[in-house]
C-alpha cells in the first residue's frame, strides 16, 4: 500500500513495525535463504526511550547504528541491505536526511555489494513525542 495523496505512507502512522521473518539470530534458529525480511531501528536507547528529540539528524545517525548493530545481531552484513525507507515527520528536512543516510552508507560500503535504494515517507506522527525519524530497511538473507 502506497502513500495517501498528501504523501503520507500507512506504516508510519501509530502502526507497530512488520516482524522480522525468517531469522531470529538464537542458538538453533532457522536462517532461511533468499527471504527478505524488514527491520525498523529508531533513535532510541535499549529501554525504548528516545534519544535526541527533535534533532532529526542525529536521530538519523542513531537509527543508522542501532540498524548496523541489529544487522550483526543476526549474522548478516551491510551489503545485504537492499532498500532503506526514512519515514519522517512532515517537518524533518528529509532531502538532507536521505544525504545522510547515502553518505554513511558509502562511507561503510565502499563500493562493495548492490546499490542500496533509498525512498522517503511521511507521516504526521511517529511512535514517541519528539521521534522525528525511523528506519525501515530490506534486508535479503542470502546464504
Amino acid at each position: 500500500m502506497g502513500p495517501d495523496p498528501a504523501g503520507r505512507h500507512p506504516r508510519c502512522v501509530g502502526s507497530p513495525p512488520p516482524p522480522a521473518l525468517g531469522y531470529r539470530g538464537s542458538v538453533g534458529a532457522v536462517k532461511l535463504i533468499g527471504v527478505t525480511i524488514t527491520i525498523t531501528s529508531a533513535s532510541v536507547d535499549d529501554l525504548g526511550r528516545l534519544m535526541h528529540a527533535e534533532d532529526a539528524a542525529a536521530q538519523t545517525c542513531l537509527a543508522f547504528q542501532r540498524l548496523e548493530a541489529e544487522l550483526d545481531r543476526r549474522g548478516l552484513r551491510l551489503d545485504a541491505l537492499r532498500r532503506i525507507e526514512l519515514c519522517t515527520v512532515a517537518d524533518a528536512a528529509s532531502v538532507e536526511l536521505v544525504d545522510l543516510v547515502r553518505e554513511r552508507l558509502g562511507e561503510r560500503l565502499r563500493g562493495r555489494g548492490p546499490t542500496v535504494r533509498t525512498g522517503t515517507a511521511t507521516a504526521d506522527r511517529l511512535r514517541l513525542p519528539g521521534m522525528l525519524v525511523e528506519l525501515r530497511a530490506e534486508v535479503t538473507v542470502a546464504d
